[in-house]
């Protein structure tokens, strides 16, 4: 019985090509089901975001998620070796090791967490640190072995946001909603010493008495603010709030900034920064903008425009030149809230350029959006290496116009002769069109199998392998 199967070309973001100058761009998306559908599908995707790749927009690989992980955010560590997807739905991490594809993956349980929401590192501490929203926890963690530490309860409720300021020994966490119970929200931001896990104080980040619910979900410091300078969104409140650190007194300052409310939004969620430092984008969900900030002066954020994404406008990446934001529109995939597309953004005009719909016209919505890690080449032994795991995902690397090729022949077995799985590197043609190959599982066979592939093709990369010259495509060694 022959066995077919499907051989792809994947863009370099994916991490298994060398830099070119065509400025390719995968990502890592997580996507379910859009609406409470009986049958649920999750996973991750790795999606081309180079308008110039003949693939643009189009799912070029995935990896299959247990339908009730929930899977809610990607977070790599420091070194960008690692990706840690957390959990809403299990009381578990899955860490990918990114270093070389396909992802190796391991589970890790995080007893005690309930609803995971959000990872931050201390590289002083050599710790990372989870948000357990459900159960009002944050886990700590070796971000070496990934082997649990301890718990820290947190004194305010439903922790969500997390962000580590190595340079002051300060962690921030938010209090954001009850999981149970959206009318239950939380109104403060708790300050934590990661050098000690010690609680150092909460505050309250709300004009209204309390309750106010005005829901801090997300906080991030702004890179090369001095002193440190924090941004925290508050999400029912539709409002920016600023923490100031004060360095005689070694404690924070709050007040309330920009007010989303005012120019018609809802739902304050992330805040991303400019590699120049110079500006920061916010994400509201309702009904679903990217809005701009200068903050050359961190303390006093001016707003300078509002672009249009869609319902749920939430995560984002930059293009590599920084001209252009990619907006993930769904927010934990609530109705009104998950539009599903992804949103591509002119930075520089502040205008909408176009929607990627690849998941919602699947029926799909997605949770977040990351780029995936670079490395430098992609070598014969790691094409060996990830057939040797098991992969299912026949595919091939383009850098510009590199190519690795992945010919799947079957499995060795204990030294036998028996059939074994080859990658074979060479050049590929301007398309990335998907090459479909028919192979016999006797190796022994001679004849060729491979449809499409040309002959002035087969001598290009024939001369890659000298000794293989003349052969069959699917037959090496």
């Amino acid at each position: 019985m022959r066995k077919t199967i499907a051989i792809a070309a994947l863009a370099v973001a994916l991490g298994l090509g060398a830099a070119s100058a065509r400025a390719e761009q995968t990502a890592l998306v997580l996507y379910e089901t859009k609406g409470q559908q009986t049958v649920r599908q999750e996973g991750i995707a790795f999606i081309e975001l180079d308008p110039q790749a003949p693939d643009y927009g189009k799912i070029l690989a995935q990896i299959p998620l247990p339908p009730d992980l929930m899977s809610h955010h990607i977070f790599y560590n420091p070194t960008r070796e690692r990706a840690y997807v957390t959990s809403l739905g299990r009381s578990e991490l899955w860490v990918l090791d990114v270093t070389s594809f396909p992802y190796r993956t391991r589970v890790v349980a995080v007893p005690g967490c309930v609803v995971g929401e959000d990872l931050a590192f201390s590289e002083a501490q050599n710790r990372w640190y989870l948000t357990c929203m459900g159960s009002s926890v944050v886990i700590v963690g070796d971000a070496e072995t990934d082997e649990v530490l301890e718990t820290l309860p947190m004194p305010a409720p439903y922790p969500h946001g997390i962000t580590v300021h190595d340079g002051i020994d300060r962690m921030l966490v938010t209090s954001t909603i009850n999981p149970k119970d959206p009318t239950d929200a939380g109104e403060s931001i708790v300050v934590v010493q990661p050098s000690t896990g010690k609680i150092l104080s909460t505050h309250k980040v709300a004009d209204k008495p309390s309750p106010s619910g005005t829901a801090p979900v997300e906080a991030f410091f702004v890179p090369g603010a001095n002193p440190p300078v924090a941004y925290i969104t508050n999400m029912i409140e539709g409002r920016i709030w600023i923490a100031e650190w004060q360095p005689e007194s070694e404690t924070f300052s709050f007040r309330g900034d920009f007010d989303f409310a005012a120019i018609g939004q809802g739902m304050a969620l992330e805040v991303y920064f400019n590699a120049a430092g110079d500006r920061a984008y916010v994400t509201t969900a309702l009904p679903g903008h990217l809005n701009a900030f200068d903050i050359s002066d961190p303390r006093a954020p001016r707003h300078l425009y509002a672009a249009e994404a869609a319902g749920g406008a939430h995560h984002m990446v930059f293009s590599p030149d920084g001209t252009r934001a990619y907006v993930q529109n769904s927010l934990i995939n609530i109705p009104g809230m998950n539009d599903g597309s992804i949103s591509v953004i002119d930075l520089v005009a502040g205008k909408t350029l176009a929607s990627i719909d690849t998941f919602k016209d699947a029926g799909l919505t997605v949770n977040t959006i990351m780029l995936t890690p670079r490395r430098k080449t992609f070598t014969p032994t790691d094409a060996m290496e990830a057939t040797d795991a098991g992969g299912t995902i026949g595919s091939a690397g383009i850098t510009g116009t590199q190519a690795v090729l992945m010919l799947e022949i079957g499995k060795r077995r204990q030294g036998t002769a028996a059939s074994r799985r080859v990658m074979r590197a060479g050049r590929t043609a301007k398309t990335a069109a998907a090459w479909r190959v028919s192979l016999a599982p006797d190796p022994r066979r001679r004849s060729c199998r491979a449809h499409r592939l040309p002959r002035r093709r087969f001598r290009r990369e024939s001369a890659v392998f000298p000794r293989d010259r003349g052969r069959c495509p699917d037959r090496i060694g």
